[in-house]
């Protein structure tokens, strides 16, 4: 197969991933799973931890957070045939595989044209399942002719509900009563400021409303083992507010942070909101998002539409 799986953030396309996994390792195949990111990469091969602790499936993980010493050992394993899955970024298209049965490519929007020829050439008598909740006209042109297979998610998980939605223009009463409103159930936030120039001062501001807040700051430019780390702190419930830019935005799964703000939000793109918004509202909670603007009379009138859109779409 080389199949588009389109579904929508948090409709659960990383579990059909998981499965396909799944039967190629009992039947004797392997498979590579490519993520955009870092982080997601990291997630990614938690996941697949948890999900096969109780079965005999090897995992291995490439990306810059891991040592030279174990990544080559991870690729003469898998040279071998004796490494069922790697979990990495980019640095996946280099791996030589003895017996390579499928090849998943996630956030498939995030790769360009040369990165997903240079999968075509590795997967060549191999299945491919690429996934995205914003498949780029590309990847839909090909679908729609029949190059590619299209398949569509078109169910929630039990228990979702849809994203409350608000357009704002910033205003510390409106963050101040969206943080203390998350903290008070018990949850955590994303705040979404995309300079990282500035992502101090912005801490500070956020200190001047509410002094006690415990704030990690994260982009990319820390180093990915720092990261790593931090997050997993977060995780841990260590912070009450992750302040970052927009390298949160792929598939991060963190079911207990259901408020999201996002500054400047008028210089996103609809895909890059859409993908910002599906962070939060992954558990039975409500999910709240907030797309904050400096002035709305002075925004572009694209900005308006795309801002207005994704309020008004908000459902599932």
């Amino acid at each position: 197969m080389d199949r588009l799986l389109v579904g929508d953030v948090g409709f659960g396309k990383t579990e059909v991933a998981i499965n396909a996994i799944f039967m190629m390792a009992t039947q004797g195949f392997q498979s590579l799973f490519l993520a955009p990111t870092t982080l997601l990469s990291s997630q990614h091969f938690k996941s697949l931890q948890e999900r096969f602790a109780d079965v005999n499936i090897s995992i291995g993980h490439i990306d810059r957070t891991i040592k030279a010493k174990a990544k080559k050992q991870y690729l003469e394993e898998f040279e071998n045939g004796n490494l069922d899955v790697i979990v990495g970024t980019h640095s996946l298209l280099n791996v030589k595989a003895k017996n390579l049965g499928l090849f998943i490519v996630d956030e498939e929007h995030k790769f360009g044209v040369k990165q997903k020829e240079k999968i075509k050439d590795i997967s060549k008598n191999t299945h491919i399942l690429s996934m995205s909740a914003t498949p780029i006209p590309r990847s839909l042109n090909l679908a729609l002719s029949k190059i590619k297979q299209i398949d569509y998610l078109n169910t929630p998980p039990m228990d979702r509900q849809d994203i409350r939605t608000y357009v704002k223009e910033y205003d510390e009463a409106i963050i101040k009563t969206a943080i203390l409103r998350e903290l008070k159930r018990g949850g955590q936030l994303f705040y979404i400021h995309n300079r990282i120039s500035s992502l101090d001062i912005k801490k500070q501001d956020l200190l001047d409303i509410l002094p006690n807040l415990r704030i990690l700051v994260l982009h990319s430019k820390i180093p990915a083992d720092i990261s790593e780390n931090e997050m997993i702190k977060f995780t841990n419930k260590q912070y009450d507010i992750l302040l970052a830019t927009s390298i949160i935005e792929s598939g991060i799964h963190m079911p207990n942070v259901n408020t999201i703000l996002i500054e400047d939000s008028n210089h996103f793109g609809i895909a890059d909101l859409h993908q910002l918004r599906g962070r939060v509202g992954r558990s039975k909670r409500e999910g709240f998002c907030y797309f904050l603007v400096a002035d709305t009379e002075k925004i572009t009138d694209d900005a308006k539409k795309r801002l207005l859109s994704l309020e008004r779409n908000s459902g599932l």
